[in-house]
């Protein structure tokens, strides 16, 4: 978002990591996947109740060799905490 020329960057991720800290402290196994899913659904259902994803483009291009390289770097990871 730019204001008065300036860059204002989003303050979301950190707000949703310290939001999700209390919640994924105490939690084994697959608990804490499950709390993630849970609440990026709670955020996409408030996105979609209060409509502030009007306005946005609809088509854009979506580069899916980086979506892929994220998607194994995630498996990559579970597979190495579960071990």
């Amino acid at each position: 978002m730019t204001v008065f020329g300036l860059q204002k960057k989003s303050s979301l991720a950190p707000s949703l990591a310290t939001g999700l800290l209390p919640l994924i402290i105490n939690t084994n196994e697959w608990s804490f996947v499950i709390i993630v899913f849970m609440f990026t659904f709670l955020l996409m259902l408030g996105v979609l109740a209060f409509g502030l994803n009007q306005g946005l483009e609809k088509k854009v291009n979506i580069q899916y060799k980086y979506m892929l390289v994220l998607l194994t770097l995630a498996f990559v990871w579970i597979g190495l905490c579960w071990i």
